[in-house]
């Protein structure tokens, strides 16, 4: 059973717990739990969030997230999880996580910044999953940060306490927040993020098996060869969503951020049978969908998209959905 899959029942664990009928849940989301349990159906990422859509509804609870990360043990990781409690040191533990992290989601990515006296460990949502799957982007980072704290006290046997943990959104309740890190948390900041005393950085991992490392290692590298291959498409799509304001930057322009010339990207997506003006449809695409089912209006969508007028923009709306802005059903 891979991660995401394990995410899933690990949710659907809590919500039971929590006394919620989670037959019903799965049935509203078309998850077949038998079904994914024998293999035979992978949950896709549209399912995933509106399963994490569901669940934060109908518990009223914005910390669901966070709870969910105090529910997991590196048996949950897999072999990640076993490369992480073999490593020597925090540090080195941080490193492997970092470096494996897109074996166990593409939701985010998880970065180590180090200063002179503290290091921070910042969860960074894939601007493409936040865009398309905001619920269930969100809830993962927050399951992460949980996790990450919990995970590295289980290594070293000892309570680590953070200076502070800051989330990109407007927190309603703090109180999970500050019983799960005690210590200082700020909301509405720019990033997620914990920051903890370089001094964590040097423990040393109880039980650390050097020689099993290797192996594990030499493993989960040949498994992220296998999953994660360059495709010049998708980092395209990347830089348009992280670069839209108010607009969409040019070709020459995506061309630099991805430090290539104007003409070898045009290449690259030839060959990937795509091009940079398909490319830019999807992401407007995505972008219109997203807003609308925000109930933003049509000619609000129509100016944030760079069009010069509402009909110019149904026009490309109903190229790309089949029916106009104003008819699609939400």
């Amino acid at each position: 059973m891979d991660f995401s899959t394990r995410h899933i029942f690990k949710l659907l664990e809590l919500l039971e717990q929590k006394g919620y009928d989670i037959e019903a849940i799965s049935n509203n989301c078309k998850l077949d739990i038998d079904k994914i349990i024998n293999g035979e159906q992978k949950p896709a990422a549209n399912q995933v969030n509106q399963l994490w859509q569901e669940a934060v509804d109908i518990t009223k609870e914005q910390s669901l997230g966070l709870q969910l990360g105090e529910h997991y043990n590196f048996m949950a990781l897999g072999l990640v999880g076993n490369v992480i409690q073999n490593a020597e040191t925090i540090e080195n533990a941080l490193e492997h996580t970092i470096q494996f992290s897109n074996l166990l989601t593409d939701l985010l990515t998880i970065e180590l910044e180090k200063e002179a006296k503290y290091f921070r460990l910042k969860f960074i949502p894939n601007p493409e999953c936040l865009l398309q799957y905001k619920t269930a982007t969100i809830q993962t980072i927050q399951t992460s940060m949980a996790f990450a704290l919990k995970e590295y006290q289980l290594l070293v046997f000892q309570k680590i306490k953070p200076r502070r943990a800051e989330f990109a959104i407007s927190i309603d309740r703090h109180f999970d927040y500050q019983r799960i890190f005690k210590c200082e948390i700020v909301d509405n900041s720019t990033q997620f993020a914990l920051e903890f005393d370089n001094q964590f950085l040097n423990k040393k991992i109880v039980d650390s098996d050097y020689k099993l490392l290797n192996l594990l290692t030499e493993r989960a590298n040949e498994l992220l060869s296998k999953k994660y291959f360059y495709s010049t498409k998708r980092e395209l799509r990347k830089v348009l969503i992280k670069q839209f304001n108010n607009g969409f930057i040019s070709i020459d322009d995506a061309a630099r951020f991805l430090h290539l010339s104007s003409r070898t990207l045009q290449r690259k997506l030839s060959k990937e049978q795509t091009s940079f003006n398909r490319v830019l449809d999807e992401v407007k695409k995505d972008f219109a969908i997203f807003y609308l089912k925000r109930n933003v209006k049509v000619k609000e969508i129509t100016t944030i998209l760079g069009y010069k007028n509402v009909s110019s923009f149904s026009r490309s709306f109903k190229k790309w959905a089949g029916v106009s802005p104003i008819n699609y059903k939400i």
